[in-house]
């Protein structure tokens, strides 16, 4: 179920099959390149490079067929560029401008849409990784084609049909054609675990892509869909904490806080001028990971230290825990923020 351009190497069953590129490939851009790049194909009668290259600095240095031809390109012309190197195919009907080796990044998601027609929008988990909430992944990227075709298979493409969408989940990032973010969620609910899930959704949230009104509108619109479950759930308390982790240190202490039973904490929250790993607003008690590479210098100390020092000024405990001591002795840290919040719990 993964998004992103997939390695699996140039389908070579016909003259027409699709490229498909491996995350290694994509996004790396010409060496040294600067400012715009020529997009002359052959400065020569018949090829008109101004639109062109109009259409290829909007499309990440992809075109397609029918687009060339409704610029006055013979379809001749076409397929001499195609053998002769100067165009590289894609999709069916879906060329690159530039070797494989240095499309701009986003070039495989726009191609993708760009060869699924007029009503495909970049969906799922590859428009999650767009957003930046979900991680990109090889594999087939997620298009949703709206009405028309019955969505037939395509190299490197997953396609997903859908008989309406409403308008308010059809949008523009990065000029290209993509579901909104709560949409996107919805498409992956199904599909990844449900702390995954919740992990997007609270990246979505802080990053202000989406809120809870315009995802609960998307769950009340398709209230049939198999991903509403899982992400009403996470909606269900307003007062839910956003639990955005940032190491694997933090992702685990997480998982064993819940699973004792303390009070959800908030995760990477704000506190002054700093941010704390883990905050019990209520009871003002922090919970602060020290991983060796980013504190063991004296600048780092004297900057914890001054941070400890202003949040004991504002009546907040501190509890400072180091990465070893974390994986040695998990137990007696849940121990001892258990007793922390107890002690400090609000009558």
């Amino acid at each position: 179920m993964a998004s992103g351009s997939g390695g699996k190497g140039p389908n070579r069953r016909g003259s027409d099959a699709a490229r498909v590129l491996s995350i290694g490939e994509r996004g790396k851009g010409p060496a040294g390149q600067s400012g715009a790049p020529d997009w002359v194909l052959f400065d020569a009668a018949g090829w008109p490079d101004r639109e062109i290259a109009r259409l290829a600095a909007e499309q990440r240095a992809v075109v397609t067929r029918r687009q060339l031809l409704a610029l006055g390109v013979e379809a001749g012309m076409i397929d001499r560029a195609l053998a002769r190197g100067r165009l590289h195919r894609l999709h069916q009907g879906v060329y690159s401008m530039v070797p494989f080796s240095v499309l701009p990044p986003l070039a495989a998601e726009h191609a993708a849409v760009l060869a699924c027609g007029d009503r495909g929008l970049l969906s799922h988990h590859a428009a999650a990784a767009v957003y930046g909430i979900r991680p990109f992944l090889d594999g087939d990227i997620d298009i949703t084609v709206v009405g028309g075709e019955r969505g037939r298979k395509r190299n490197g493409i997953r396609v997903h049909r859908t008989g309406h969408l409403d308008p308010r989940d059809a949008r523009r990032h990065h000029q290209i054609p993509i579901v909104s973010p709560a949409r996107a969620l919805l498409d992956i609910a199904p599909e990844i675990s449900g702390r995954s899930l919740e992990w997007a959704l609270d990246q979505a949230l802080v990053k202000r892509l989406t809120n809870r009104a315009q995802i609960n509108a998307v769950l009340n619109a398709y209230p049939h869909r198999s991903g509403t479950p899982n992400l009403q759930a996470l909606l269900e308390d307003p007062d839910r904490p956003t639990t955005l982790t940032r190491s694997h240190p933090e992702e685990q202490l997480l998982a064993r806080l819940r699973k004792a039973g303390l009070p959800a904490p908030e995760v990477n929250a704000r506190v002054g001028n700093y941010t704390a790993d883990f905050l019990w607003r209520a009871a003002k008690v922090i919970l602060e990971i020290d991983g060796y590479h980013y504190h063991h210098t004296r600048a780092a100390f004297e900057r914890d230290h001054q941070r400890d020092s202003e949040h004991l000024r504002d009546d907040y405990l501190v509890i400072r825990v180091t990465a070893r001591q974390l994986e040695r002795n998990l137990d007696a840290l849940l121990v001892q923020t258990a007793i922390a919040l107890d002690r400090r719990r609000v009558p």
